[in-house]
């Protein structure tokens, strides 16, 4: 059955992203479930959005993070919008964090992260700051970091070498089943044409 429940925060929190998790204790196992809250601003003047591919949802230690940023300026008011992107674990610990300042009405932009070769493995966080005066704009997403998660079988370009030889291999097997009683219509055992 459903269950309500108020989140509590503790000491003095003003706008920004909270991470944490929230753990549910059974007989047998603990269950853990990542947490993020968003705080904006009472006024947002530049707001943010971030995605990521389904691939980066799942990546390994010492791999890059890839994140698209869309920013709308919402008022149009000219001026700098400030940047600040941070990858967090779950406990609060802030692993990456960069700025960048952009004078803009919007944009598009795609950011990689380089992580850590020897980042502890599990839940992490990517957000987003857009700010513009008094303006908090917020965006975020969960991903996992584990030991070889990629999902794809072709992980390097070379790979496809492999994968193009089977297909031609299919192809060639296919053209000589389907034309192969054809062909030996229009020929003598010779090979002269009939």
């Amino acid at each position: 059955s459903p269950n309500d429940f108020n989140v509590l925060l503790r000491g003095n929190h003003g706008r920004g992203v909270y991470v944490g998790k929230i753990t549910v204790s059974g007989k047998n196992n603990n269950l853990i479930i990542p947490t993020i809250l968003e705080v904006e601003s009472e006024k947002v003047l530049v707001d943010v959005v971030s995605r990521t591919a389904p691939k980066y949802f799942a990546v390994s230690p010492g791999d890059r993070f890839v994140v698209d940023i869309n920013v709308y300026n919402l008022e149009g008011q000219s001026g700098n919008i400030e940047l600040e992107y941070y990858i967090n674990d779950l406990d609060g610990k802030i692993i990456l964090s960069e700025k960048e300042r952009l004078d803009i009405d919007y944009a598009g932009i795609r950011k990689g992260f380089y992580l850590p070769a020897n980042i502890k493995e599990g839940d992490y966080v990517f957000y987003v700051y857009a700010k513009q005066g008094d303006s908090l704009g917020t965006s975020s997403i969960l991903f996992d970091i584990g030991q070889n998660v990629g999902l794809s079988p072709i992980d390097k370009p070379g790979d496809y070498f492999g994968v193009i030889v089977v297909i031609l291999i299919i192809l060639i097997f296919a053209f000589t089943y389907v034309f192969g009683p054809a062909i030996q219509k229009f020929t003598t055992g010779d090979g002269s044409l009939e």
